[in-house]
């Protein structure tokens, strides 16, 4: 595991989102395990809520990008030492 920085909430919600999308990317290889068991109707279910967390995946990337943008503009800046 690696160290995370001094404020680690940008490395947790990319993480996070690596998270999500591994999950919906497991869903859909049960989904499509489901179909080829002859449960269509299971599937397209299935697949109505996968496409819920592809609509979503764009605006939630956005919305990552932009906290991560302030939460860095935010980060108190250590004055430098001045030298005589």
């Amino acid at each position: 595991m690696s160290a995370l920085p001094r404020d680690p909430t940008a490395a947790l919600l990319v993480r996070l989102n690596r998270n999500i999308n591994a999950l919906g990317s497991a869903v859909d290889e049960i989904r499509i395990w489901i179909s080829r068991q002859g449960d269509v109707g299971t599937a397209l279910s299935i697949g109505a809520y996968l496409d819920v967390l592809q609509e979503n995946a764009d605006e939630i990337a956005e919305g990552m990008v932009d906290l991560i943008v302030r939460i860095s503009q935010a980060a108190p800046v250590e004055p430098q030492k001045q030298t005589l």
